[in-house]
């Protein structure tokens, strides 16, 4: 399966909005995913689940966007939440292997959120459209995601500073202030 046959299904339950990925989570997929998220917040709603029960993987982009997204969402007055369920044991491997899994909101063993759960089945519609993101904010929403993964921790700091740096020189920005560069 390859990220062109991801489908992002989204649907209003309780107070929650629930987005479900059917298909391989990508820098394809992450910007319709923020900007869902970006609509859901100016209609007040502040809760979202992402269901990767039915997504067998996720690139840095991705998991990056989700980190950024989650802390943006902490920082709201009052704060809203990203919760991850359904994750499935690769890609609870992946976000441990960039200590994501120490600053996400997981429930891995599906014990929240079972009333919302059963009802997100009917309640979920097909939400996948071309965005129009164009190359340039394509790169930006790359950039951004791996930022977010490198101030996760000191480790993908190191990881993604090639790619940080070489986002920035791309689309010509100075480099960030923190960096040993």
């Amino acid at each position: 399966m390859n990220e062109s046959s991801t489908t992002i299904f989204v649907g209003n339950v309780d107070d929650l909005v629930w987005i479900r990925i059917d298909g391989r989570a990508t820098f394809t997929q992450s910007p319709f995913v923020r900007k869902i998220v970006e609509r859901s917040l100016v209609g007040g709603r502040s809760h979202f689940i992402i269901d990767l029960a039915a997504c067998p993987m996720m690139d840095s982009t991705f998991m990056g966007s989700l980190t950024a997204l989650s802390g943006q969402l902490k920082r709201r007055i009052p704060p809203g939440s990203l919760l991850i369920v359904n994750p499935g044991a690769r890609n609870l491997e992946l976000l441990a292997g960039l200590g994501l899994d120490e600053i996400l909101d997981i429930d891995a063993e599906g014990t929240l959120h079972i009333d919302a759960r059963l009802k997100a089945g009917q309640a979920l519609s097909l939400a996948m459209e071309d965005d129009g993101t164009g190359a340039y904010d394509q790169a930006w929403h790359v950039l951004e995601a791996h930022e977010a993964l490198g101030k996760a921790n000191e480790a993908n700091k190191a990881r993604f500073k090639d790619v940080i740096t070489f986002l920035r020189e791309e689309l010509r920005l100075d480099p960030p202030a923190d960096t040993d560069s």
